[in-house]
């Protein structure tokens, strides 16, 4: 479904995502783990965010009241995922929103905004993910074979007040830190930080995770939200394939 939505079919896309749900429907649900009540909400999100497309928004509406005064009212813990969930699948083919800064770790930064006609990816980490570490490399790799493309990278995190391996630290204490991870690691791409406790990039991108990437198009446009490591390979196809698009 997810795929066919990523190819513009969202009639098919909202076909699949019915299957998938009707397959997971309530006669299952009590004996649904953790991961497939995930992929669960993942599909209603899915379903909510197609049909809206699809201008079925009472639909949408209507699932989607099913599962939050009946699912998600049994398990609240599962609220925070399902609305990141929806949030990445209403973003996802529309204009991506400008990024909120307090301060950029970076020689020239510029919005988002200008950074149109290029292909950009968004990673969204912190200091103390340690998976996020996993995605350095990668991010390195992209950027080399694509940068002379028209390929941008740029990584999105806020102030927490802790690093990787202090807590309690001051803005300008942690914002040293920073910077001695950027060097250390090698980021060799601008690094937009927000305020402490400021989660507006984080609603705006639909952040349940990290790492999270988020990836642009040339028009400015969402096209592909990966969560968590791995498939990397995945991701680099679908940056070749935009970089190589009109």
């Amino acid at each position: 479904a997810l795929a066919w939505r990523d190819l513009g079919q969202i009639e098919l896309a909202t076909k699949l995502t019915k299957e998938g749900l009707a397959l997971a429907g309530p006669a299952i649900q009590d004996r649904l783990n953790e991961p497939a009540r995930r992929d669960q909400l993942s599909l209603v999100a899915l379903f909510v965010a197609l049909n809206e497309r699809r201008n079925r928004k009472k639909e949408a509406e209507d699932l989607q009241k099913m599962f939050v005064a009946g699912y998600l009212k049994e398990q609240p813990q599962m609220l925070s995922f399902y609305e990141a969930e929806l949030a990445a699948a209403r973003l996802t083919g529309k204009p991506a929103q400008e990024l909120t800064v307090n301060r950029w770790l970076s020689d020239a930064p510029k919005p988002l905004a200008q950074y149109r006609g290029k292909v950009v990816l968004l990673d969204f980490w912190a200091m103390w993910c340690s998976s996020c570490l996993g995605d350095f490399p990668h991010l390195a790799a992209f950027q080399k074979k694509f940068g002379s493309k028209g390929f941008e990278i740029i990584g999105v995190t806020r102030f927490y007040g802790r690093a990787d391996k202090e807590e309690g630290l001051s803005r300008e204490q942690e914002w040293k830190s920073l910077s001695d991870f950027r060097n250390r690691y090698k980021l060799d791409f601008p690094i937009a930080v927000g305020k402490i406790d400021d989660p507006t990039n984080d609603e705006r991108y639909g952040i349940a995770v990290m790492p999270t990437l988020i990836l642009i198009d040339r028009r400015g446009n969402v096209r592909h939200i990966k969560r968590d490591t791995g498939d990397y390979h995945k991701l680099e196809k679908r940056i070749e394939r935009l970089v190589n698009e009109n």
